[in-house]
């Protein structure tokens, strides 16, 4: 039997993380859906992005994003 591979969905939107995220200077970057979305869906998009043995950040304009990325990477 052949497994297909896991879509990860974005928590807040509920579409799949691909819209979110882009690649810069070798990273993952993953930009909220809106400045208002809740720090704890970000959190949550990061790890399921992680689970899946990929290194992400959040990107800089997200207001707590150097907080976020101290956490993930540490």
């Amino acid at each position: 039997m052949v497994e297909k591979e896991e879509t990860i969905i974005e928590p807040e939107t509920k579409l799949p993380i691909e819209y979110f995220i882009e690649k810069r200077n070798g990273k993952l970057v993953y930009r909220p859906p809106s400045p208002f979305t809740p720090p704890i869906l970000v959190i949550a998009a990061c790890i399921f992005i992680k689970r899946k043995g990929m290194d992400v950040v959040v990107d800089d304009t997200y207001y707590l994003a150097k907080e976020i990325n101290k956490r993930l990477h540490s």
